[in-house]
């Protein structure tokens, strides 16, 4: 082989070598929050307000999708988002003690998680959009999300540490994959949609009651979504997959629809779960069910206030239908199949009857 073409080919895939590691470090990098307190409003497009130390001088490309981006004591400037913004991770750290702001309308794109830090705040503004699409976004203890209107905050997966605050859209929360809730949610009457991209989460609901429950709940795509602890939401869609209940009890103040294409399933055996309808006023069932998976395990009807009844569908349980003192089920005209009745209320077989 000739020497010189030998020599040549070594110092092209050199070249190659040296290139790639160069380009990647141009394209990934860290950037620190640096915004001077001089009273001006400080814009996350200003790259004066960049720098690629903690506390280093700015003058630094504004973050990109493959950036890190920190905000610690470097400032303790708010940060405004005043338009599309883009960030590989956003970490709102402890010593930053301050806020980062997304305009309304506006949209912040983080290509991979979350952190929100002890004291420090992302405030999602009106109309305006939150996007994270990988591994777990993070709400520490002292910090909060608020995105009360937003237009749309989506996540992989989130967990809210204790002391953690998330204040959620009244329009639309999305996770393709899990929830952990150990802090305080609040839904302000917004849909929560679960679309899990394989089998393998679970919402852990903390419990229920104030900062645990849910308003409007969606389960959406093929995949089964494990419910790690008591549940309670207002209205239940179970569009398509498996809604596993796990032992866990399910409470419904508003209407139940669990489709076709849905499985309802307990893997827990050694635990009896129910869904408890609670509601203050009339409350609907669609819950269809196959020779395989009844539509329910356990049924309880607590509502006093209202009717609660099967609006289109034939309803099987495979255990217990239990109507309390004061509540009405009416089955409309519909198919019950029931192991055993505990009728301490009033059943109809339809309307007054």
């Amino acid at each position: 082989m000739n020497l010189n073409f030998f020599l040549s080919k070594k110092i092209f895939v050199l070249f190659l070598i040296l290139f790639s590691l160069t380009s990647f470090e141009l394209l990934a990098a860290n950037r620190f929050w640096v915004a001077a307190n001089d009273g001006t409003t400080k814009y996350y497009d200003d790259t004066a307000n960049w720098s690629n130390t903690s506390g280093g001088n700015g003058g630094f490309s504004i973050p990109g999708q493959n950036d890190i981006v920190e905000f610690d004591s470097g400032s303790s400037v708010t940060c405004t988002i005043k338009k599309g913004a883009k960030a590989k991770q956003l970490k709102i750290k402890n010593t930053f003690n301050g806020t980062v702001k997304i305009n309304d309308g506006k949209t912040l794109r983080i290509t991979e998680h979350l952190a929100i830090y002890s004291s420090s705040t992302l405030l999602v503004g009106t109309n305006s959009q939150l996007f994270t699409s990988k591994n777990t976004s993070w709400i520490y203890p002292g910090g909060t999300l608020s995105a009360a209107n937003a237009k749309k905050v989506q996540f992989a997966v989130l967990a809210i540490q204790s002391g953690g605050t998330f204040s959620a859209p009244s329009l639309q929360t999305v996770f393709k994959g899990g929830f952990r809730n150990a802090g305080t949610f609040t839904h302000n009457n917004g849909t929560v949609i679960f679309a899990p991209r394989d089998n393998s989460y679970q919402i852990v609901t903390g419990g229920t009651g104030t900062g645990k429950d849910f308003y409007n709940v969606n389960k959406n795509g093929g995949k089964r979504l494990r419910i790690n602890g008591d549940m309670q939401v207002n209205n239940l869609n179970l569009n398509k997959g498996v809604w596993n209940v796990d032992g866990n009890d399910l409470y419904v103040k508003g209407n139940y629809t669990a489709r076709g294409t849905n499985r309802r399933e307990v893997t827990n055996t050694s635990a009896s779960t129910s869904v408890i309808f609670n509601g203050n006023s009339n409350q609907t069932i669609i819950a269809y069910h196959n020779s395989s998976y009844p539509s329910f395990e356990n049924l309880t009807i607590t509502n006093t206030s209202g009717v609660v009844s099967f609006s289109t569908e034939d309803v099987d349980i495979d255990k217990s239908l239990t109507i309390n003192s004061g509540a009405t089920l009416d089955i409309e005209g519909n198919g019950l199949e029931v192991a055993t009745l505990v009728n301490n209320g009033t059943l109809q077989l339809q309307g007054g009857e």
